[in-house]
């Protein structure tokens, strides 16, 4: 399960996919077609949602990841739970 994109954080993620390596956002710009104002926040939610990441002090350090392995795509209520069913928990023991 992962969390749904739009129709340009789709967009966007393909292209960054198809990268052999990590793409400039002037790439980004010209193969998209959207400008910088239109990309910094399609990446930030990107990133938000589990799809890509940066790699501190590094040029071009956007990484993509597997959603799939996200933590981003459960609902905490979800997650509480299965960690709770495997024995996890939480809180101070009094």
């Amino acid at each position: 399960m992962t969390v749904p994109l739009t129709e340009n954080q789709e967009k966007v993620w393909s292209f960054i996919r198809s990268c052999d390596r990590s793409p400039t956002y002037d790439e980004m710009e010209a193969a998209t077609g959207m400008g910088r104002g239109q990309l910094n926040p399609i990446v930030a939610a990107l990133k938000e949602k589990g799809y890509v990441d940066y790699i501190p002090y590094r040029a071009r350090s956007l990484v993509a990841l597997d959603p799939s392995h996200s933590l981003k795509c459960f609902k905490t209520s979800e997650l509480m739970a299965e960690l709770e069913q495997r024995g996890v928990r939480f809180g101070c023991a009094a």
